[in-house]
């Protein structure tokens, strides 16, 4: 347990250096998104070539929809 508390104090994980995702984060009031929703309806059929996810902020209590491929957003920390 010891060596676990130094390793996150020094940036290691299991002896080698690890690199934090950054976080999705609400353009609008800069927090992390809660929870990610599913596409409705009009996004899903009509709209379907189009790259948009649905994220909730729950700092701002309201659904943003942001255009991002699935492989950019393997660059950020799962919601």
């Amino acid at each position: 347990m010891e060596q676990l508390a130094v390793a996150k104090k020094h940036g290691l994980l299991n002896g080698a250096p690890f690199k934090k995702k950054p976080s999705l984060r609400c353009y609008k009031c800069h927090s992390i998104f809660h929870y990610r929703q599913p596409p409705n309806w009009i996004l899903r059929n009509v709209l379907f070539f189009l790259p948009v996810k649905v994220y909730f902020c729950a700092y701002c209590v309201k659904y943003r929809y942001i255009l991002i491929t699935d492989k950019e957003e393997l660059k950020y920390e799962p919601v």
